[in-house]
C-alpha cells in the first residue's frame, strides 16, 4: 500500500507446501545431493513460476546447482565460486528436483538450504 492506502502491488506468498528446507548436508569433493520432498517425490510447479534456491555453506567453495526434470534433463543450472543462491522462471510446467554438487577440492557442509516457489 502507498501512504494513501492504495494498493501498489499484489502477489501471493508461498504456502508452507511450496517452501522446503534442508540442514547439515556434508559433501566431499565431487559428491552431490538430490533435494526432493520429504516423501522422496519431485517438486511440481506450473510454467511461469519463479523458483528460488538459497543455501548457507560452512565456507566459500565451488558448487554447481542443477534443476532437473523427471526425464533427467537439466532445466536450469548455475555454477561458481561462492554460489549460494539462484533463481529462474520455469518455461514449462514440470516435476523437478534440485541437485547440488561440491566441485571444490575440499569438503563442504550445506548448513541450511531453502527452495521457494
Amino acid at each position: 500500500y502507498d501512504k494513501d492506502g492504495n494498493v501498489k502491488e499484489t502477489g501471493i506468498l508461498p504456502s508452507p507446501n511450496e517452501r522446503y528446507a534442508w540442514h547439515q548436508i556434508t559433501l566431499e569433493n565431487g559428491d552431490s545431493v538430490s533435494l526432493r520432498q520429504d516423501n522422496g517425490n519431485n517438486f511440481y510447479a506450473l510454467s511461469n513460476t519463479r523458483i528460488r534456491f538459497e543455501m548457507t555453506l560452512n565456507r566459500a567453495g565451488n558448487v554447481s546447482i542443477d534443476f532437473i526434470d523427471d526425464g533427467g534433463d537439466t532445466i536450469a543450472d548455475f555454477r561458481g565460486h561462492e554460489m549460494t543462491s539462484c533463481s529462474f522462471t520455469l518455461k514449462a510446467t514440470t516435476y523437478f528436483y534440485v541437485k547440488v554438487t561440491n566441485i571444490s577440492s575440499d569438503r563442504l557442509v550445506i548448513k541450511n538450504a531453502t527452495l521457494t516457489f
